[in-house]
């Protein structure tokens, strides 16, 4: 009997126990987060976000309750598990909104305080105005870009509808087939517009709470298009129109584009009134031009663009506004020594010690001055990878003026610069080579520059001297907006720029310009090049890449493989000496390229031994339907049993090739045109003296006679072009044109370029020179 007193007394306690190991605690008061209680003037963007948790750690769940005018109103908008709910798509502008969240573990709810927050009032947008064209314009082109002025009184920004067509209708009524863009802009570019056609057009303009305000339906009449189109007016300027904060150093650009395909010239004006606008560059190819400016200074300027036929147009004055020193943050300068301390404050009077550790505490706008020195660089450590710059506010490092700065690489480390992923930078004037002997075990020092794990972008390297590096002067896989400007590359054992295939479409609107590129090969680990496992070290050499990449007014000599050897799209290679290199002069590979205005001449460095080499050469094509144009080249290839000039040997897309005002001077063997190759060829020469054949095209062999009887195409030659000095295996040549010479006069204006290799007008007597050089 007292046993089983004893059980039931312990089954009661176990059953209390349980009890009380069962009891529920409720969760907390939610607590408002965001935005807090009573806040007001929040724009149109709103994610409530509150604060919950539970003792016990159980799930939470949670109701969400919202109104407007009066916490009656409130009713309940959302059932979650996550403590957070955008609200922006139940705001209104100048309105209080209340709310409320209950919390529930499941078991047990507890209901918050009521909160609330007031949305900023908002005015609609002004109505559009003040088009261009002008409401009622005839005689438009084909192309015109639509301009409009549009302001919003709270200082929005502002999104545009552009409604356009040729129905009257569709356009008036806002129809959705008429809506042709939305734009944050206030222009917008149409193309290939009909002749003599009315068209009409309205601007929508929608705020950030998407108030929209019509504009007036604007019209005008298209041109018949007969004869030549100026440019249309040039564009979408950097900086925006009335831009602030901008930094003293930065690139210039803008849009513009020809109607009738043809080149077009720019000439940039520049002051700090628009009475005060002077011209401060001339005849640019490329839409940009890169200024140095004064701070807290407001600038004006405008483009004027010209065609190749005479046809201007110029854009409206555009003003943007200089930061100042004193008014942000950022835009300070710095300075670093190799006598320095990185304790130091970074001033010219304490500067700091290491370049690596000096990067890394710039901010966009900031520049690093290097002090005169050498700064020895021996672990991966003393790597340079510098943090990036923003747009308008572009990190500038360089040496100080008129100062001798190097960056001197040795134990093998892998670069003095690691750009990769960095953005908006400007590295000038500094010189970059391997550490004097006895200053390390190791002058083994590899890259200069290199960009290998993430792409570089909107980057300046300008009056730099790269030298007598074991592998590349410059290694890059993916760039975009790169410009390598006057500066000097030599003695690189792998080449002087290059990279691998890029992951990221490679190489894309990169500019060389001004450089040189030279003895390739001729360095490696402290010797003359020997046991260098790179066994065609190119001046230039890039893989696939969608480009365009412009390399101009570059001297390119005596490097171990090619000259310049590019497989990008869109390669334009001008105003070059490409001479003395071992393997191919210029080689090309990708569609839309175009050499011109270059002089190729000394293949084989020396070497008269056969090769399989060419002095212009056009092979491996890969995109069927590839275009390719020589305009105005001059190449002599006397070496025996190689062909001067080389296009479509191996491959099997089809593609086209234009020879125009070319002149080829070889010595026993033809120019080869392979069958997959559609040539046209007018106004060139060619002149292979030793031999019969001058060109092997698609199987048939042609002859002098043949040349000039017309069968390739219109004013061909073959005879000596009668060069004043023509050279192999020496060091200077010279390819102006002698006065007897049958070249003078003989090319065509058509599709030329309006200067020479020497930047001379074309044309300088009766007619287009035919080669490089206009007499």
């Amino acid at each position: 009997m007292k046993k089983l007193a004893f059980v039931l007394i312990l089954l009661l306690f176990l059953v209390s126990c349980a009890s009380t190991l069962q009891e529920n605690k409720p969760p907390s008061m939610p607590e408002c987060v965001f935005p807090p209680d009573g806040s007001f003037g929040l724009g149109p963007e709103v994610v409530l976000e509150w604060r919950a948790s539970d003792p016990d750690g159980d799930p939470l769940s949670f109701t969400l309750w919202f109104g407007s005018a009066s916490p009656e109103n409130m009713t309940a908008v959302a059932s979650l598990t996550d403590s957070r709910y955008d609200v922006s798509d139940l705001l209104a502008p100048g309105s209080t909104y209340f709310w409320q969240v209950a919390v529930s573990d499941g078991s047990t709810s507890v209901v918050g305080d009521i909160w609330n927050f007031q949305t900023r009032a908002n005015a609609e947008p002004l109505p559009p105005s003040t088009p261009t064209p002008v409401d009622g314009a005839e005689e438009v082109a084909s192309s015109v870009t639509l301009q409009w002025n549009c302001q919003d009184p709270d200082g929005d920004n502002l999104t545009f509808e552009i409604y356009f067509g040729e129905d009257f209708e569709s356009v008036y009524d806002l129809k959705p087939e008429a809506l042709i863009a939305t734009t944050s802009e206030a222009s917008y570019c149409v193309r290939d517009l009909s002749p003599y056609t009315y068209y009409y057009w309205k601007v929508v303009a929608l705020d950030v709470w998407r108030e929209r305000v019509e504009g007036p339906l604007w019209m005008f009449r298209t041109a018949d298009f007969g004869g030549n189109h100026p440019p249309e007016i040039p564009h979408s300027p950097y900086p925006p129109d009335g831009a602030t904060g901008i930094a003293t150093e930065i690139i210039l650009s803008w849009e513009c584009v020809d109607p009738d395909d043809d080149k077009v010239l720019f000439d940039v004006c520049l002051g700090e009134s628009e009475s005060s606008l002077a011209t401060v560059a001339t005849y640019l190819e490329s839409p940009e031009h890169h200024v140095v400016l004064n701070g807290s200074t407001t600038y004006y300027w405008r483009v004027i663009a010209f065609d190749e036929n005479g046809g201007t147009s110029q854009s409206p004055v555009w003003r943007f506004t200089t930061v100042g020193t004193g008014t942000v943050a950022s835009g300070k300068t710095y300075y670093v020594s190799p006598y320095g301390d990185d304790e130091n404050p970074g001033t010219h009077e304490l500067p700091w010690r290491t370049p690596a550790v000096a990067v890394k505490r710039l901010s966009p706008g900031d520049t690093l001055v290097f002090l005169e020195g050498t700064y020895l660089l021996d672990s991966d450590e003393d790597v340079i990878a510098p943090v990036s710059g923003l747009a308008g506010a572009t990190i500038i490092l360089k040496a100080d003026d008129g100062a001798n700065v190097v960056l001197a690489g040795c134990e093998n480390i892998r670069a003095a610069f690691d750009l990769s992923g960095c953005r908006y930078l400007v590295i000038k004037g500094l010189e970059i080579t391997h550490a004097p002997e006895g200053s390390c075990s190791s002058v083994f020092f590899r890259d200069a520059i290199s960009a290998l794990d993430a792409p570089v972008e909107h980057v300046i390297l300008e009056n730099l001297y790269v030298h007598h590096v074991d592998e590349f002067g410059l290694n890059v896989a993916d760039a975009l907006d790169l410009r390598v400007l006057d500066s000097t590359f030599t003695h690189c054992g792998f080449g002087c720029m290059g990279g691998p295939e890029g992951s990221e479409r490679g190489w894309r609107n990169v500019l060389i310009d001004g450089c040189y590129l030279g003895y390739s090969g001729w360095y490696y680990q402290g010797g003359n090049g020997e046991g260098n496992p790179y066994d065609r070290p190119d001046g230039f050499g890039i893989e696939v890449s969608e480009g365009p990449v412009e390399i101009s007014n570059c001297l390119v000599e005596h490097n171990k493989g090619d000259g310049l050897d590019s497989k990008a799209a869109n390669t334009y290679i001008h105003h070059c000496v490409v001479k003395n290199n071992s393997c191919d002069g210029i080689k090309v590979w990708g569609t839309g390229s175009r050499i011109e205005n270059c002089l190729v001449y000394g293949k084989g460095d020396g070497d008269p031994t056969p090769s399989p080499w060419g002095s212009i050469v056009i092979d491996q094509v890969e995109t069927p339907g590839a275009t390719f144009e020589v305009v105005n080249v001059t190449v002599h290839d006397p070496v025996n049993e190689t062909y001067p000039v080389y296009i479509g040997y191996t491959g099997e897309a089809n593609f086209s090739v234009l020879l125009r005002n070319v002149i080829i001077l070889g010595n026993l063997d033809p120019v080869f045109v392979g069958n997959m190759v559609d040539l046209s060829m007018d106004h060139s020469l060619v002149f292979i003296p030793n031999a019969e054949i001058q060109i092997e095209y698609a199987g048939t062999s042609y002859t002098s006679e043949m040349i000039e009887s017309g069968t390739l195409g219109e004013g061909n030659l073959s005879r000596d072009p009668l060069f004043a000095n023509p050279v192999w295996g020496v060091e200077e040549g010279d390819y102006h044109l002698r006065e007897e010479s049958p070249a003078i006069d003989a090319g065509t204006a058509e599709g030329a370029p309006s200067d020479d290799l020497e930047h001379h007008i074309r044309p300088q007597g009766g007619g287009f020179d035919i080669g490089a050089y206009e007499r």
